[in-house]
């Protein structure tokens, strides 16, 4: 990576209540397996794309735009409930929690979101967009069984709703006692900067 260029993303916040219940449920359903590792409660976001590593001119000119990609969007409800496994349940390498509730508002601001850094030169996803926030990695495919049965016994259980209204563009710093996130522009949905 080039010494000017910073891995970012952009993602929308969550609020802090929401962030306490997914960490307890997590701990309380799989606390005691090791080999899963958990993100911080301040490391969960919903994110909306990942750009990599990009120069800091980019990363200036894309914050500059998140005010006229959300301006005409007014903020709208998702509701976090479950928890499910990527790419499946059978063989899960990431644990999240699915978003329900006015999830095609989100799944549109993405898609205009795409359009709108494709004019940066930023590629396109490869595949849809699916509303969610994750919350843990496996590091290794132990005690799948175990995993499985206590995902199933989550399906469905509401753990918070909550109100989208912002899009933050952040850096992503990686350290060695896990990733640590800086804001670097942000626009509030439905207002004109």
């Amino acid at each position: 990576m080039a010494s000017d260029a910073i891995r970012s993303f952009i993602a929308a916040p969550i609020p802090n209540h929401i962030k306490s219940a997914l960490a307890i449920a997590f701990e309380e359903t799989f606390g005691d397996i090791a080999h899963l590792r958990p993100v911080r409660p301040q490391g969960m976001h919903i994110t909306l794309k990942f750009l990599g590593d990009i120069k800091q001119d980019l990363a200036d000119r894309i914050g500059a735009s998140l005010a006229s990609i959300v301006w005409n969007r007014r903020p709208f409800t998702v509701q976090a409930v479950g928890i499910g496994g990527f790419p499946d349940l059978l063989n899960p390498r990431v644990l999240y929690t699915p978003l329900t509730g006015e999830t095609q508002s989100l799944i549109d601001m993405a898609a205009d979101l795409e359009k709108a850094l494709a004019e940066f030169g930023i590629a396109p996803e490869n595949k849809p967009f699916e509303p969610h926030l994750t919350l843990a990695r496996l590091k290794t495919p132990k005690q799948l069984g175990l995993i499985r049965k206590r995902l199933k016994a989550l399906k469905g259980v509401s753990l918070g709703e909550f109100r989208v209204e912002e899009l933050i563009l952040f850096h992503s710093d990686l350290r060695p006692e896990g990733a640590h996130y800086e804001p670097l522009a942000s626009a509030r949905l439905g207002v004109k900067k």
